[in-house]
């Protein structure tokens, strides 16, 4: 009888101090969670504005009010918008936006791009975001020393220090690319806004 109390007695200290550990686990899981709530609650809204870009087929992404079209001097170009430097940063970034009918694809333009930051080494990240029309993209991040594609004979410097958000986008009638292009902090802001734009995207 005595084993068996001591028994007893063991099951419910070992019950009761489980029973904490799980008490503890759990607050510290709503503590986290409660964090996380304030600091949805605490992040600044952005207002944003419907921008139209295409030919004969129009698109359409939501981009923050503080982005703004400028001249599309480029024949290659749909359009361009500029994006508002960076505290610290020379110069503002810039996004355009192409269109091909038979544009090679993910791969070969990401390597085409890779080229343009010095190589393979300059793809930090590739990931796949869904859009409003229900098709999907294709979102790169590339840093390094950025040199522009040469056009006219011209050779463009290159640029240390510097990164891009390319996102490709393909569908039946043509294959879709929006390229946000600037110094790494000012790219590095806009990066959310950017994937935001991407997922906006019919």
């Amino acid at each position: 009888m005595k084993t068996l109390t001591l028994f007893c007695a063991a099951c419910a200290a070992f019950v009761f101090a489980h029973a904490a550990v799980i008490g503890e686990e759990a607050a510290k899981t709503e503590a986290k969670s409660e964090a996380k709530t304030e600091e949805k609650k605490d992040a600044p809204k952005v207002e944003t504005q419907a921008f139209e870009f295409g030919k004969d087929t129009k698109h359409s992404i939501a981009m923050p009010k503080t982005w703004k079209a400028q001249e599309n001097n480029s024949p290659m170009r749909l359009a361009t918008v500029g994006v508002p430097k960076a505290e610290g940063d020379k110069e503002d970034a810039e996004l355009g936006f192409f269109a091909l009918p038979v544009g090679g694809g993910v791969d070969a333009n990401v390597a085409r791009w890779s080229k343009q930051f010095g190589g393979k080494d300059s793809i930090k990240s590739q990931k796949k975001i869904k859009t409003a029309d229900g098709t999907e993209a294709t979102v790169v991040e590339l840093e390094g020393e950025y040199t522009a594609m040469a056009f006219g004979g011209q050779k463009p410097e290159p640029k240390k220090d510097y990164k891009m958000l390319g996102a490709i986008v393909i569908l039946k009638e043509a294959e879709y690319f929006l390229k946000l292009t600037g110094p790494q902090k000012t790219v590095n802001a806009a990066k959310d806004a950017f994937e935001a734009a991407i997922a906006s995207f019919k």
